[in-house]
């Protein structure tokens, strides 16, 4: 693919390219420089060869300067305030000027930290043709790709508005596959250009460590393809050392057989841009320019920003469908529910839904796979079939949806129903993974269309030590047999639900022993659905969010920027906040899905662990903390370590500022006067947590542990609201309680009450259903 960072050959070929250290080149490219500098005063301890060519400057001498010594001491500072909490992989930019001899130049900078040293990139600036700004280019694309009504119809306008950005001669948006091979889905191009459209590369196009590139740099450009590469000079003294990671870097030379692959395709320059989705590396938008092209700053930010909005905008229609989706699962709910009313078994309600069952995930068999018996729908193989794939797949011990488009090549003996049984996806129904529900489609035979003979991705010339990239890639037919269509992301969400659907209707069969485990078998699975909205859902438009107020930030003129921190400074507050209300979120749906594995604990232990988390907090309070005598309990450690960081963190949060903070964390035994509870008191301890702070109305002693529920105005006492409710379930997972009392001006205590013994086996496991009955 044009945009790609390496060349392809066989397997074994494949495997070198895999190693090939392209984040350490050693050059640049030579149209802009590279300075590695280090210590407060910005020494330059390491210099591109093409510093004489820009500055006049030998990189010799350029290694015994300091940044000063090129600029000013404004334009330093603004590095040093831009650096300031910065991550490695964040480039900052700045417009800077080099003056030397009374010749000012301008120059376009970029920075990030690497291994200990500042790496600074300058380049000449690039102006936007016409001069309509990129924040301006940005809200059209905005605009159009907000419309888009399918994820096709958003990949062309994308590449539409990236060429139209960028003035670029051609822009194809490549899309990966789960083989990491990928298909060219959009393009927009000159007339004069070859078309790619509907072509597919093999994944040896792009090498592991290429893909690892485009995940975390998600810009890449090469401003001439016939370039010279500008070596990095360094000190005598550096010479056997490490060479400099350039991973982020703009300028970062590129293999020498990439540029001939642009070379063979007749490109002069490329440029890049990462599509992620949750993350991930979904695809490209590769560009191509038939000459030398330097797209600026400014404008492959804009067309980063295009990247984003579309990985948006393709969520926001997976939404969509999902809701639409969602519907039909509910109506599905609602019939198989009549079923059941009306008498019919689990299994004859399945068959005579069957129809609705298929619909979903669009497949034509459907079989739900028992330890006692087999449930088929539609085009299935036999029962003997389904009962060994449902074994080979109860081997795997996987709670996850699993799904392959060809699973004659995983599972033999499925290999002889190609014609019914290529695609299969399958769900567990519970623990041990000896009932599935299963989908099943035909064979697909596909026409794919090959940029280039997929099998001679190299061309190995009469030098046997040279390999080269291909020369042609003339459209190469290959018609591929044993494969269905794969399964969408949709496919995989149905068979989910569709599973709860199921559970729910097992309950109605089943005795109250394995009811209760199926109840919590359901409820583990709403609570990974709720986690995934709460870290997906809510995070993902946030980090959009704080990356437009980066955008926004950088667009601020020097005049406005002092009134502008105050509201920036505001946005960074409220950003931190609703972080930690998604991280108390995931915690607090976390806590129904985790394994529990209970043993002995020593508190005495777990909360010198406690206080010296806190220490700093601590002292910045004055506080003082009285650990008293606390026995060994029985129950999860680092559970029971989170609940004693949120009460010792609320004593420190809520202290009356009028006295010195005092903490005392003390054990009594628990004692009852009705006989029905004695016995089970002799087993317990209470830990009495007591404070001295602004403390509580006694009326709301149970309310604080609701979620979200807050006594206090969140602009005094920050916080998600969720603290003690996860307190509350954890300390009732243990089987013990959590009280609260408090007095206002007076402090808070809070006693909870855990069990000192193991529980009786039953109350920890579900029952084995193959043990015999008492």
């Amino acid at each position: 693919m044009s945009s790609f960072e390496n060349w392809a050959a066989s397997e074994e070929n494949s495997s070198i390219c895999d190693k090939e250290p392209i984040h350490q080149p050693g050059s640049i490219q030579p149209h802009g420089i590279l300075l590695a500098l280090a210590g407060p005063d910005f020494d330059i301890l390491s210099a591109s060869a093409s510093i004489e060519d820009h500055l006049g400057i030998m990189p010799s001498a350029a290694l015994g300067m300091r940044l000063l010594d090129l600029t000013s001491e404004a334009t330093c500072s603004r590095l040093r305030q831009g650096l300031v909490g910065s991550d490695h992989d964040i480039n900052i930019g700045l417009p800077l000027e080099i003056d030397l001899g009374g010749q000012p130049s301008k120059w376009r900078g970029l920075a990030h930290r690497q291994a200990g040293l500042v790496l600074l990139e300058l380049e000449p600036p690039v102006p936007a043709i016409g001069g309509e700004s990129a924040l301006l280019m940005v809200s059209g694309a905005s605009i159009r790709l907000h419309g888009a009504a399918t994820h096709v119809e958003a990949c062309h306008i994308a590449a539409e508005e990236v060429r139209r950005i960028a003035k670029l001669d051609g822009v194809m948006i490549y899309q990966f596959a789960s083989d990491w091979s990928g298909e060219v889905i959009a393009e927009a191009r000159d007339a004069a250009m070859p078309s790619y459209l509907g072509l597919h590369f093999p994944a040896s196009d792009i090498p592991v460590q290429a893909r690892r590139l485009y995940r975390s740099n998600p810009i890449r450009m090469i401003v001439s393809v016939d370039y010279e590469p500008s070596p990095l000079i360094h000190p005598p003294s550096a010479i056997g050392t490490a060479p400099i990671d350039l991973s982020f870097s703009i300028l970062r030379s590129v293999s020498p057989i990439h540029l001939e692959y642009l070379r063979n395709m007749g490109v002069g320059a490329s440029m890049s841009v990462s599509v992620l989705r949750d993350g991930e590396l979904w695809g490209l938008i590769a560009c191509h320019h038939r000459t030398a092209k330097h797209v600026g700053y400014e404008l492959r930010q804009a067309c980063e920003l295009v990247a984003r909005f579309l990985a948006a905008q393709m969520e926001a229609l997976d939404k969509l469908a999902r809701a639409g989706r969602k519907a039909k699962v509910e109506e599905l709910r609602a019939q198989l529910a009549d079923e059941i009313a009306s008498g019919h078994t689990v299994a004859q309600a399945i068959e005579r839904q069957g129809d609705r069952l298929l619909q979903l995930p669009s497949a034509i068999g459907f079989a739900m796979v028992l330890p006692d018996a087999v449930a088929r729908v539609g085009h299935c193989p036999e029962q003997s079939i389904m009962n060994g794939l449902s074994s080979w797949l109860a081997s795997r011990q996987d709670d996850a949806v699993f799904q392959t488009d060809r699973i004659g090549e995983l599972y033999e003996p499925a290999a002889s129903h190609a014609e019914t049984f290529s695609g299969l996806m399958a769900v567990p129904l519970a623990r041990p993974h000896e009932s599935h529900l299963i989908w099943c489609r035909p064979e697909q035979a596909q026409t794919v269309q090959w940029a280039g003979n997929p099998a001679k991705p190299v061309d190995q010339r009469a030098d046997a030590s040279q390999l080269y990239p291909r020369q042609s890639f003339k459209a190469w037919t290959e018609e591929m047999r044993g494969r269905s269509l794969p399964w969408s992301v949709q496919d995989v969400s149905a068979a989910e639900q569709l599973r709860d659907i199921v559970l729910d209707l097992m309950l109605r069969e089943k005795d109250d022993l394995t009811r209760q485990n199926l109840r919590l078998i359901h409820s583990m699975h709403e609570l990974e659905t709720f986690l995934y909205v709460a870290s997906h859902d809510i995070n993902e438009p946030l980090r959009q969010m704080e990356m437009l107020m980066s955008l926004a930030r950088r667009c601020v003129a020097p005049h406005q920027a002092e009134e502008a921190a105050e509201y920036f400074q505001d946005f960074g507050t409220l950003s931190k906040h609703l972080r930690s209300l998604v991280t108390s979120l995931a915690d607090f749906a976390r806590l129904g899905r985790s394994e529990v594995n209970f043993g002995p604990v020593d508190l005495a232990e777990l909360l010198r662990a406690v206080v010296q988390q806190l220490e700093q907090r601590i002292v910045l309070a004055n506080a003082a903390i009285v650990i008293g005598d606390l026995p060994q309990v029985h129950g999860e450690r680092d559970q029971l370590h989170q609940v004693f960081v949120n009460l010792l963190g609320n004593a420190l949060k809520y202290r009356d500022l009028e006295r010195p903070i005092q903490i005392s964390v003390t054990s009594e035994p628990v004692r009852s006067t009705r006989a029905s509870e004695q016995g089970a008191a002799a087993g317990m301890v209470s830990i009495v947590v007591r404070d001295n702070g602004i403390g509580f109305d006694p009326q709301f002693s149970d309310r604080i542990f609701k979620p979200f529920e807050r006594l206090h105005p969140r602009e005094r006492y920050e916080g998600s609201g969720l603290g003690l409710s996860i307190c509350r379930r954890i300390v009732e997972r243990h089987g013990g309680r959590i009280e609260a009392r408090g007095e206002l001006g007076q402090g808070a205590q809070f006693r909870l009450r855990l069990k000192t013994e193991p529980a009786p086996r039953a109350l920890l496991e579900p029952r084995d259903p193959n043990a015999a009955s008492p």
